[in-house]
Parts: C-alpha cells; structure tokens; sequence
C-alpha cells in the first residue's frame, strides 16, 4: 500500500536499523506511528489468513490517522516499515526464524528471514523512535513454569524497554496470574482500555485477574504514555484491550481446548519457543477455527485502538513541547501568557475558568476551550436504522419483496461523525450491545477512522435500532423502535463521560441520555467551565432540557420548530395555534414569537441558554454574535447564490448542523460564520442517502468560501 520499498538508514547503529520512507518521514515530523510485530504474521496464523489480516492491520491504523510499520528482519536489516511484497514473503515462507532479543544477533549475523516477536519488535521500535506497538497477545508465563521455568523473554523485556504495547491481554494459553506478577516485579504498568479494571484473556473479555487501573479514555492512556517517558523509568507499559464481546470466545470451551493442547503438546515433547505457535495452531483445530476467529478480529480491534492512542499522544507531545503539527486539527494559543482570556485573533476562550482566573465574560462561556490539543465531547445515542421499503401494495401475513437499507444513526453518532469528518477529532461517549449489530456499528465508525473507545459495548444488552416499513409511495406504514439500551446509560457511562472530561473543549449531549445521567453530566461539565449543547432529539425529550437539574449548566438549546412548542408549551406561554399549512415567511414569525417569550421566561429564572432554532426549509433562528446572545437572525437554509439542493434524504440534516457550527466554532469562526459552516453540512446531508454527507470535509466549510455562498 502506502509503504514504500526502500528504506532510510537509521544513522549511528551501523545501518542495522532501516527505516522505510513512509516510516522515516512520520518518525521526523512527529506524526503518530504504529509498531507491529510479525511473529503473528509467520507464526500466529495460517496462510492466506495471515496476509490478509496484516493487510487489513495496516489499513486499520491508517483509517484512525497512524502509520503502520511492521517489523521484520530481511537481507541482514532489521525492516522497520514493509512493502506489500515484503509482507507477502513473511506470509508465505516457511523458513522464517521467530526472533526475540537473544536471537537478534545471530538472525542478523547469518542474513536469515526473521519475524519478530513482542520483545524483538519492543527493541526495534523503541530505536527507530515508535513508542506505542500492537500485537495481538503478549507472550508470559507458561502453564507449569514451576518445573519449566519457561517464561516469555517479553515480560523482561516490558521491565527494560519503555514502549507501550496495546494487546488483548495474555494469551489464554499462559498462566496469567504468574504473568501479571512477573510484570509487577519487573515495575510494568498494566492498564485495561475499558470502563473496568478486569485484564482480558485474550479469547475472552475477562480473566478473573484486575490490572492496576482502568482507562476508558485513549487520551488518557497517551497521557500516562508520556509521563512515563518523562518521568524516563525506562520501563514499558502494557494497555489491555478486551476482545469485543461478539468475537469473544466461550471463556468454558475454550478452556477445556488449551487444556487438551497442553497436554498433547507434553506428549509430544514440543518445548521452549515452539510451545505457543503449536498451542494457538491446535486450539484452532478443536474449536473448529472460533479461536482463529477471535485471533483476527481481537488484533483488527486492538489496531483501531492502538492508533487512536498513538494519535491522541501525537497531539500530546506537540503540545507539550509546543511544536503543534499542521496535520492535526488546530488549537488556540493565547497571544498573551500572563492572564487568562480569549485570543485576540479569534476571540476563542484559551484557559479553563479556575479559582485563580478571572471569572470568564458571557461570550467566553459559550466558546470551546481549545489549548492543550482538547477535544470536543459528544454523549447520546447510536441506532442502527433499517429502512424497508416494498416495491408493490403491502400484503399482510406472507413475505413483501422490495428493497432493505441499513444506515447508521442516533443524533449523538451523527453528530459526533459530521465533527469527525470536519476534522474536530471528537470523542463519542454511547452505549451498544455486544451483538452484531454493535460490532457493525464500530466497525464502520472505524473503517472511516472515527475513535470507537468511548464507545461501551454492553452484554445481554441490544444495540439501538428503528426498523421502518414503507409502503411503494415512500409512506410510512409502520415501525418499530427498539431504544431499551439508552437506559443503561447510568452511573457507569456518566463516570465513564467525567473521567474524559479533563481533555474535553466542549459538550454536546443528546435527549436519548437518561435525565438523571444528563443533569450529572450537564452539570460536571459547566462545574469545569465547558460549553453545553442540548440536541433535543424528539418532542418529549426536550423538555428534559427544562428539568430544574439540567437547565442551568445548559449553554445552548437546539430545538426544531415542533420542539420549540412543545417548550414553550411547558413554560405555559400565550401563544396563538400551530398549524403546518404556514409558508416560510409564516414558519419564521412564528418561530421567532415563540422564541422570544421563551427567552423572557428564562430570563425571568435566571437562566439565558442561547437558542438554535431549526425550522427544516425554512432555515434557523440563532444569534448573529455571542456577545448579543439574545439578539436573534434568521438564517436562510442555503444563500441566495446557491442552487436549491436536490434533497435525497432529510435525516441527520440538524445533527450535521450542530456537528458544522461546533467546528466551526473550535476553528475561531464567528458565530455567524460557525453557524453558515452548520448550514453547509446540514445540506452536504441533505444530499446524501447517510444522515451525515459523505461528501463532507473541512475544506467544505472554510471560512473563504462562506461569504461568496451567503452574502
């Protein structure tokens, strides 16, 4: 793919060392780069399933905005960064040594093919500059060690090494209460990626073992990356990824099959570095290949993780060492160090209000706080969304032929994507099951290179989904929604949210989160000085926005016209009655009375959440400046020089707006502005089948070319 064949030299090792040009270049400019070993690739699986899963590895880590770089040793080089061919050879040989640090040398001395295992592959990247790595599962302590004494040269090489190394635990086939003492004496921090501190067994989600903490946040984990480089403990650090609850095996059947293996492996007098590949090999065949199932899709999942670590600690180091990469999306830096305060060029808020700051102005508590490479934090809902549709009249009681579509939705997802696909880098806080479903759905946010870590898959819990029933006109004849799992959203996922909270620029919450869960987050958040955004979602849930618990951390409220009733209804205002027979001059009358009672009932409590008003066609109702928030515009759907827009689907059109003026917002726009770059995604979606345009990129809505379409 993008690696290209021939190589840079790393200078001072003699040329040992080479680096592919992909490789060198991300290395030099500070660019997140991904370590893979290749043991997993020549001894880890069969072939071709070896080859496509490093194939598909590699293109993993680059869809999440990393660069791969797959470590073997070739023509008497230690290959940092391979081609496709080179890939292919390390599939497809049969004489390709298994090399661990003793092995290096004399792999290197006699010019043989090696694949290198996790302690060969940590030295490797450690040199070549690569500080986080992805395997599939780390080596350990064998299963009787106590006569064997056959213990994994990777546990010592996790003590003397300080790369991270993101994997699926410990290989179920090892003693893994030996293997994380060993790693505690050895002075390794062991983390699980996950809500919970259970440490994963690699087939299966949990081991009856705990790791020293749990880090549900990859920014969290980049952070504890880069404290240990410069505290400099040169030791290593193991991040524990569950296998996704859908791929995992039977923690029972799996167990009675690695007992099996271990004993045929005595009989036979297999010993030493040959104990495993033989194991993982004959687990395969009595589980009728679920293992090597698992094996696949633990290490795809693993890949996604790792390169949104290895990304989240990119920004980090920039930061920290105040060389912020272009490549990454841009971040406020104060034009003055001595006080607190918007920047003067961008009038964006820098600092997070503390006790020894002022106290920030209107305007700034509207505004995302954009130092510190924060990000922008999007907690609600996922659905998978099926749409069927019958191509004659509907017959009851017998099969209807027509045509199924599956779409991806959930004002939260939505809304979280179009700010992905605008470059905020945002972090999703949601709940799916662990069903098919739920893997779809992370799945394809990873296939577009969105962060999936903040996303909880649940057991005997299902993923969100509205099934529709269309008749050939297009009409709606029935549907049903099945929505159960947005109760869980309780303690667990709010403590979840807090704990991202620290590395957050701004929050957007959707009407799916439970009320007692969006008055702690709403409030958590405000407490920290972050701007809120309520998404509505529905007519009944907008009133959640009212709740004495949640209305005073709320920043802005974004109902659509018939949840602006609805609003205004529960405010017991005077209004006259609704009808849906209005042209557009009507629509925007009546939109900006309803809105200005509410503002003055608000006002009248106390509290001024600034409203975004959308009225589908007919455009929206928002301030011109947040300095004059109460001071409303009304804002066409498209400009006068633009065509009208060939709709093909209305869904996600109001969560692409409110993922458009976000962004816009974190790049320094205006709110005028920021609120054109809503309308621009709202018809990028309009456009598309999807609810957020695949057509959708930052270069959409850049500030240039905003005026020219709406002045």
């Amino acid at each position: 793919m993008f690696a290209r064949s021939i190589v840079r030299r790393v200078h001072g090792r003699g040329g040992v060392l080479q680096l592919s040009e992909e490789v060198a270049a991300a290395v030099a400019e500070g660019r997140p780069t991904v370590a893979l070993e290749s043991t997993i690739i020549s001894h880890g699986m069969p072939y071709p399933r070896n080859i496509e899963t490093a194939v598909a590895v590699e293109d993993i880590i680059r869809a999440h905005g990393a660069v791969p770089a797959t470590i073997a040793i070739l023509d008497g080089k230690i290959r940092v960064g391979l081609s496709p061919a080179e890939l292919e050879v390390l599939a497809s040989s049969k004489n390709v040594s298994k090399t661990s640090r003793r092995d290096l040398a004399t792999v290197l001395a006699l010019g043989r093919r090696g694949a290198t295992t996790v302690s060969g592959t940590m030295i490797a990247a450690h040199r070549a500059g690569i500080p986080i790595f992805v395997t599939g599962g780390l080596g350990g302590v064998h299963r009787g060690a106590e006569h064997t004494m056959d213990i994994s040269a990777d546990l010592t090489e996790l003590g003397r090494t300080p790369v991270a190394v993101v994997c699926a635990g410990v290989k179920s086939i090892l003693d893994i209460g030996l293997t994380l003492e060993v790693l505690e004496t050895q002075g390794v921090t062991v983390v699980t990626v996950g809500a919970t501190d259970d440490f994963p067994a690699f087939f299966t989600p949990k081991s009856g073992h705990k790791s020293m903490a749990a880090m549900p946040d990859v920014a969290d984990c980049a952070r504890a990356i880069l404290a240990n480089a410069q505290l400099g403990l040169g030791s290593g650090m193991v991040f524990a990824v569950p296998v996704p609850a859908a791929a995992a095996c039977d923690a029972g059947e799996i167990e009675a099959q690695i007992q099996q293996a271990l004993k045929e492996a005595e009989a036979k007098g297999i010993l030493g570095k040959d104990v495993t590949p033989y194991l993982l090999s004959r687990v395969a065949e009595l589980s009728g290949g679920r293992s090597l199932a698992t094996n696949i899709e633990l290490v795809r999942h693993n890949a996604a993780v790792g390169a949104q670590i290895a990304v989240a600690h990119a920004r980090l180091k920039a930061a920290s060492t105040k060389e912020p990469s272009s490549r990454v999306f841009p971040a406020a830096v104060p034009t003055s160090t001595t006080a607190a305060g918007p920047d003067v060029t961008t009038g964006r808020s820098t600092t997070a209000p503390t006790s020894s700051t002022a106290s920030p102005t209107r305007s700034q508590r509207l505004l995302p706080i954009t130092s510190d490479g924060r990000r922008p934090v999007v907690a609600g809902g996922v659905v998978v969304d099926i749409t069927s549709r019958v191509s004659k009249d509907i017959t009851l009681h017998t099969t209807n032929y027509g045509s199924v579509r599956q779409t991806l939705g959930g004002v939260g997802r939505n809304v979280a994507e179009a700010l992905h696909r605008l470059g905020a880098q945002p972090v999703l806080r949601a709940c799916v099951g662990a069903d098919v479903a739920g893997s779809t759905v992370l799945g394809a946010m990873g296939t577009i290179g969105m962060e999936t870590a903040g996303v909880q898959q649940l057991d005997r819990r299902r993923t969100a989904s509205y099934s529709a029933v269309l008749d050939a006109s297009g009409n709606l004849h029935f549907a049903v929604g099945d929505m159960d799992i947005f109760d869980s959203m309780g303690e667990a996922y709010v403590a979840s949210f807090e704990q991202g909270l620290a590395n957050a620029s701004f929050v957007v919450v959707d009407g799916n989160v439970p009320l007692t869960s969006l008055a702690a987050i709403s409030s958590a958040s405000a407490k920290r000085g972050l701007p809120v955004w309520f998404e509505p979602t529905s007519v009944s849930k907008a009133l959640k926005g009212l709740h004495p618990t949640v209305l005073p951390y709320l920043s802005y409220l974004a109902p659509n016209l018939y949840e602006m009733r609805a609003i205004a209804a529960a405010l017991k205002i005077d209004r006259a009655p609704s009808s849906d027979d209005l042209d557009s001059s009507q629509v925007v009358a009546e939109a900006r009375e309803l809105l200005e009672k509410c503002q003055k009932a608000l006002g009248g409590l106390g509290h001024e959440p600034v409203f975004v008003v959308k009225m589908g066609p007919h455009g929206v109702l928002a301030p011109t400046s947040l300095d004059t928030p109460q001071v409303v515009a009304h804002y066409p759907s498209k400009g006068p020089r633009q065509p009208e827009p060939v709709i093909v689907s209305v869904t996600g059109a109001g969560d692409s707006l409110c993922g458009g003026v976000v962004a816009g917002l974190h790049l320094g726009y205006s709110f005028r502005d920021a609120m054109r770059a809503g309308l621009v995604a709202a018809q990028h979606s309009l456009r598309d089948a999807n609810p957020v345009g695949t057509s959708l990129t930052q270069a959409a809505i850049d500030r240039s070319g905003l005026s020219p379409l709406f002045d």
